[in-house]
C-alpha cells in the first residue's frame, strides 16, 4: 500500500530535467517563486554575480534604488531586477527558461491555466489585449506573473511582492 501511494505521488511530479553545472546561468535551471536555479530573491548583487557564473551587465539605476542585471553576452532572455542592491525578481523574455511546472514563454494561456489550476488570477494587461496570469505563493510573499497577448505567454517574471507586480519593471 505504501509503495502504491509513493508511486502515485512520484507520478505527479513534473518531468525531471537535467541541471547544468552549478554557477552557470542557463535555461536548464528551474524557475521558482524564489528565483532561478541557485539565484535567489534576496541575495546581494555580489552573490548574484558569483552564483550566475557568467559575466553580468548592470544597468544604471532606472529609478532610485532600482536597476537590472542581465547576462553580458547580450542575451535578452533573462534579467534580474535589483532593488536597493538585492535581487527582487527575475524576468524571462524568451522561450527556454521554464518553471518547475514546465511553463515557458510561448505557452498558451490554456496551458498555463491547466498547469496552475485553481491557483491563478487573471487580470487585463495594462497595454494590450492580453492578460496577466498571476500565481501567488502559499505564504503570499512571492508570485509568478505570466504576461500574455491574449493567446500565448510573451514573458513572465517571478519574485517577491510588490516588485513582481510592477508593470514597467523599475519605472
Amino acid at each position: 500500500m505504501t509503495l502504491v501511494i509513493l508511486c502515485v505521488l512520484l507520478s505527479q511530479l513534473p518531468p525531471h530535467r537535467a541541471t547544468a553545472a552549478p554557477g552557470t546561468l542557463n535555461p536548464q535551471m528551474p524557475v521558482t517563486f524564489h528565483g532561478v536555479g541557485p539565484i535567489r530573491v534576496g541575495m546581494r548583487l555580489a552573490a548574484l554575480q558569483q552564483v550566475a557564473g557568467v559575466p553580468l551587465t548592470v544597468e544604471p539605476e532606472v529609478t532610485k534604488g532600482c536597476t537590472y542585471a542581465y547576462p553580458a553576452s547580450g542575451s535578452q532572455s533573462i534579467a534580474f531586477m535589483l532593488s536597493d542592491g538585492f535581487v527582487a525578481r527575475a524576468d524571462v523574455e524568451a522561450p527556454g527558461f521554464r518553471t518547475l511546472s514546465g511553463a515557458q514563454v510561448g505557452d498558451s494561456e490554456e496551458r498555463i491555466k491547466s498547469l496552475y489550476k485553481g491557483r491563478y488570477v487573471v487580470t487585463p494587461h495594462a497595454y494590450s489585449a492580453g492578460h496577466y496570469i498571476t500565481v501567488t505563493s502559499r505564504n503570499q510573499r512571492f508570485a509568478l506573473v505570466f504576461e500574455t497577448d491574449g493567446k500565448v505567454v510573451t514573458s513572465f517574471h517571478v519574485g517577491r511582492l510588490p516588485e513582481v507586480l510592477y508593470v514597467e519593471g523599475c519605472s
